[in-house]
């Protein structure tokens, strides 16, 4: 339910300040750049903790320096393929629910994902064929926790717009964006058709070369 998420929400942010205070009653940020360092690793498990929305959010503030101290953005970045991974046993049920029958062909899969972001996490494998191939799988919760706390964005966005210095950056519209980016990254279809359209853009260029996509495999998770 959205007030429970809602309550989580507030849960987590209330323990990443007061992580952050104790840090620094620690002596952990004696200097200027460490307390950036501190501040983004602060911000950077408590998204970890929120998951696939927040983990996105900071992704986007990695690439900010101009809005966010670099000490923070260092910190962030790993988030970029660095997230805490999913259990196996949840992507080998995802795998069966998406697949069905097809789910047969693919003969191993390492445990052991190559990388973990928001989203989703890849995994090495082997199909029936021989080939080796990478296997992207879509976290089981993400979907439904990006639409929970897209409600409550959406909502903190507009009380922010009601705000007299706020009113003119148009914040709703450009969480609109956000939310739409957002959207459609779970949608993995739309993903490999426009791998399909990149590769057949560079056809002509030897020396650009793509991953072909197995058809059969390619599902929305």
């Amino acid at each position: 339910m959205v007030w429970m998420r809602a309550l989580a929400l507030v849960w987590v942010l209330f323990g990443a300040i007061i992580s952050y205070v104790f840090g620094r009653f620690l002596g952990k940020g004696p200097t200027p750049e460490a307390r950036e360092r501190l501040l983004g690793d602060v911000m950077r498990r408590a998204c970890e903790r929120l998951g696939a929305t927040f983990v996105k959010l900071g992704q986007i503030l990695a690439t900010r320096p101009d809005i966010v101290p670099v000490g923070v953005t260092i910190s962030l970045a790993r988030l970029q393929d660095d997230v805490a991974t999913a259990p196996f046993s949840e992507v080998i049920a995802i795998l069966a629910s998406e697949l069905g029958a097809n789910r047969s062909r693919i003969v191993t899969i390492d445990p052991t994902p190559v990388a973990a972001a928001s989203v989703a996490q890849v995994h090495r494998g082997v199909l029936d064929s021989g080939h080796e191939v990478a296997i992207k799988v879509q976290r089981r919760a993400a979907e439904m926790q990006i639409e929970r706390d897209l409600i409550l964005m959406r909502l903190f966005a507009v009380m922010l717009s009601w705000l007299p210095r706020m009113k003119y950056l148009s914040i709703p519209e450009a969480f609109d964006r956000f939310a739409a980016a957002l959207r459609a990254q779970l949608d993995f279809v739309t993903e490999a058709n426009n791998n399909r359209k990149l590769a057949r853009n560079f056809a002509s260029r030897e020396r650009v070369r793509l991953p072909t996509l197995e058809d059969a495999l390619c599902t929305k998770r």
